[in-house]
């Protein structure tokens, strides 16, 4: 397994997982895989079935782990994948929107079981289900799902900072910064003193600053083209052999 790095096991689960693409649950699987990219590493049993609502009336939990006895472990009420790098190579979802429906669905069922002053597990999955780097770093969703995402989740996570902080990361990765201020300002009106909202807040301005002074200095240097370096080339050919000492 080690010397093929993986080749073999491959090759197995995708000609498995392509001859039971329906039959066994393929976007769970699937999902599980992605959310491990997320940090996810289990998430409540009872939550599962809900992470794809059109599915959740005919899971059957028994069944889900029976079909996939060497890819699952449940223990204390939790769920796990196994090998999800390897899984998550070759599985893909049904449908394109898969994910950020899992995710919202998962969001949702943390929300009133914390806050933010908490450390617990239903903060931690729900911190880690909107972690906005990972989620662009692994091409889980699109700029348009991301966007998507969150702005369904809004009005449901309107009292929590880190959703506004992540919401507003998500716009600074596209140079919305107007938009991204406008999320750390919020952020900021939930938790005033909170380090990693200042911090945020000044990194956007700070981005925004340095965009306008590029634009600014590329502007420049287009006049400066147009008004110095067009007429030279535009000068007859015999003036750029004028000798160099007699310039000095």
């Amino acid at each position: 397994y080690f010397s093929s790095e993986g080749r073999y096991f491959r090759d197995y689960y995708l000609d498995w997982f392509s001859s039971h693409k329906e039959k066994y649950y393929s976007d769970y699987i699937y999902i599980l895989s992605a959310l491990g990219k997320l940090g996810i590493s289990k998430i409540p049993l009872y939550a599962l079935p809900k992470l794809v609502p059109d599915k959740a009336a005919r899971f059957k939990t028994q069944e889900f782990l029976q079909r996939y006895p060497d890819l699952l472990e449940a223990r204390g009420g939790y769920i796990k994948l196994l090998r999800s790098r390897l899984i998550s190579s070759v599985l893909h979802p049904t449908h394109e929107d898969t994910l950020k429906n899992a995710i919202y669905q998962l969001v949702r069922y943390t929300l009133g079981l914390f806050t933010e002053n908490d450390q617990s597990e239903s903060y931690e999955l729900f911190q880690k289900a909107l972690r906005i780097k990972r989620i662009r770093n692994y091409s889980l969703l699109s700029n348009d799902q991301i966007e998507d995402l969150f702005t369904s989740l809004e009005k449901h996570c309107s009292t929590i900072s880190y959703f506004w902080v992540q919401f507003g990361l998500a716009f600074q990765y596209l140079k919305r910064f107007e938009d991204a201020n406008n999320c750390f300002l919020y952020a900021k009106s939930i938790r005033s003193e909170s380090y990693q909202v200042a911090h945020a807040l000044a990194k956007n301005r700070m981005e925004k600053g340095t965009l306008t002074q590029m634009k600014f200095l590329i502007k420049g240097a287009t006049k400066w083209k147009k008004s110095f370096i067009t007429p030279i080339f535009k000068t007859p050919i015999i003036i750029l052999f004028i000798p160099m000492h007699s310039l000095l």
